[in-house]
């Protein structure tokens, strides 16, 4: 673990006390608040709050992390408690102030503030993973054949090109945003406003298949069979409105979508995402062949044809 430290006096006995609790510390001793992201990043912050020189040194180190956007935390030391520096280091962002004596009080905070900060950046971590996901699966409702909406407080919050051309529009940006239910003929009012209500994350809407009459741009109404589903889109709750190609390719007039649909094969955020689902297959391929080699368990694979095996295996029992 790094910790950093404006306590040079202290280093000494701060690394006895966390090495006898089975920890290996590297700490490093900082005296300004000019901190380098590429040399002091570290799992936290052990900052002096007694004098008026230590607490004006920790709150600028206090402002520079959050400057810089580092999760660090910051553990405040004083020399005795104070509650007016207790709630001064607080309010400036610290994460606890601790007496410098209370060795097993400062042992439970660290490994209080440690635990938080790895659950944080874990939640931080699928954040971004979810958003990556998030990002590929909206490039791919861009380039489906079926017809797909998203509506959140009765509006349209997305609608992809075939949906767009399903009601007459040329252009997405016609209908988003604009009231759902003016793409709905009056006789099915009734039946959608239960779907416009505000959605619950903890209580969704089950999904079904409805069919709907739908007002084209052109004054035509048309039927069309439609699945409804409650979904997440952009960490809020919202509804989806797909008509499946199949079902619009009945609907007269609607070949041009099919087209338009095609159009996006070329589509490189499409082709991104091929790409990876085909490097993923490629890298699970690579590491059964491995693993088949290692075992000596060539039944595995069974399951893949693969031409040439015993070449194959002799690649691999070449030095890595």
């Amino acid at each position: 673990m790094k910790v950093l430290t404006t306590l040079a006096d202290q280093v000494d006995k701060l690394a006895s006390l966390l090495q006898s609790s089975a920890e290996s510390v590297d700490f490093q001793v900082i005296d300004s608040a000019d901190l380098d992201v590429s040399v002091h990043d570290a799992e936290l912050l052990l900052a002096g709050y007694t004098s008026d020189a230590d607490r004006a040194l920790a709150r600028a180190v206090l402002g520079s992390l959050k400057k810089l956007a580092l999760d660090i935390p910051v553990i405040l030391l004083v020399a005795l408690p104070d509650r007016e520096h207790v709630v001064e280091g607080l309010r400036a962002g610290a994460a606890d102030v601790v007496t410098l004596d209370d060795d097993q009080h400062l042992l439970q905070v660290i490994k209080r503030t440690r635990l938080a900060r790895a659950e944080r950046q874990e939640r931080n971590s699928w954040r971004q993973r979810f958003a990556a996901s998030e990002r590929r699966c909206e490039r791919l409702m861009d380039s489906s054949r079926d017809a797909i909406a998203l509506i959140s407080d009765g509006v349209y919050t997305y609608v992809n090109v075939a949906y767009a051309l399903m009601l007459g529009h040329q252009d997405t940006e016609d209908l988003v945003p604009s009231p759902v239910i003016d793409s709905f003929h009056p006789d099915n009012h009734r039946e959608l406003k239960p779907l416009m209500r505000p959605l619950s994350v903890t209580q969704p809407i089950a999904s079904e298949r409805k069919t709907f009459r739908m007002l084209g741009y052109n004054g035509t109404d048309f039927q069309i069979e439609m699945n409804v589903a409650q979904i997440d889109y952009q960490g809020e709750p919202a509804m989806q409105l797909i008509a499946y190609q199949k079902d619009l390719a009945r609907q007269p007039g609607f070949a041009a979508t099919g087209t338009a649909a095609e159009s996006t094969e070329t589509d490189p955020a499409l082709i991104e995402c091929r790409q990876v689902n085909l490097k993923r297959m490629t890298d699970y391929l690579h590491n059964a062949t491995r693993e088949t080699v290692d075992t000596q368990r060539p039944w595995l694979l069974h399951d893949v044809r693969v031409d040439e095996v015993d070449s194959l295996q002799g690649d691999h029992r070449r030095p890595r």
